[in-house]
């Protein structure tokens, strides 16, 4: 019982050192697929995200080979970014807050120029 009560005490202590940004506890997710490889769709949607005043910085690679990225203005992280490639086309989820018009826009506009110049 004591080994109980002591993980559940580490778990919620870990559950709090998350950095939500402005992501927020309950994000939406925008999946959108390019014909691309998962390099190639990263130098993209990284310089577009430059173009558009932001960055997108790498997590730690997953064992899957899946890649997770922050993406980020000056200050905090406003959406998470999972990216997996299978020959050469790449699937990007995107988590962000659908309620922040400016974030949405800018993700659109990531999206599209990207497809513009990959697809």
């Amino acid at each position: 019982m004591l080994k109980a009560i002591i993980f559940t005490a580490f778990c919620l202590m870990l559950a709090g050192c998350v950095d939500l940004g402005a992501v927020g506890s309950n994000p939406s997710v925008k999946q959108v697929y390019f014909n691309a490889d998962s390099h190639d769709t990263y130098v993209c949607l990284d310089d577009e995200a430059t173009r558009n005043n932001l960055t997108l910085e790498e997590d730690t690679q997953l064992s899957s080979g899946e890649r997770k990225f922050y993406l980020k203005d000056q200050s905090e992280t406003l959406a998470w970014v999972d990216m997996s490639s299978t020959n050469n086309s790449s699937t990007v989820d995107i988590f962000y807050n659908k309620e922040d018009v400016d974030l949405v826009n800018k993700v659109d506009k990531i999206i599209e120029n990207c497809h513009n110049a990959l697809d």
